[in-house]
């Protein structure tokens, strides 16, 4: 399953720094697998291997994962189409 991280205009942050501490957090669950910034925002992309799940604790350690970054306040996981916010 796919995880897709987005924030406008940005995350306010390296998001290399970011995409460490997710990767760190998934282990072998998962990995993040792209990212970008434009002018409409930034991403990160999370891929969740078919063995795995993505749980509401995943969401929680996500969440408090950016939130640890302070990434602005309209960022949002988008887990299956449904948007969960940071804060």
């Amino acid at each position: 399953m796919d995880i897709f991280i987005y924030a406008s205009p940005g995350f306010g942050r390296p998001r290399d720094e970011i995409e460490d501490a997710i990767e760190n957090f998934l282990g072998p669950n998962g990995e993040v697998t792209g990212g970008g910034a434009g002018t409409s925002g930034a991403n990160i992309d999370i891929e969740i291997h078919e063995d795995s799940e993505v749980s509401e604790s995943t969401i929680e350690e996500l969440r408090r994962i950016l939130a640890e970054f302070n990434v602005p306040q309209n960022t949002v996981i988008v887990v299956g189409g449904v948007k969960h916010s940071i804060y």
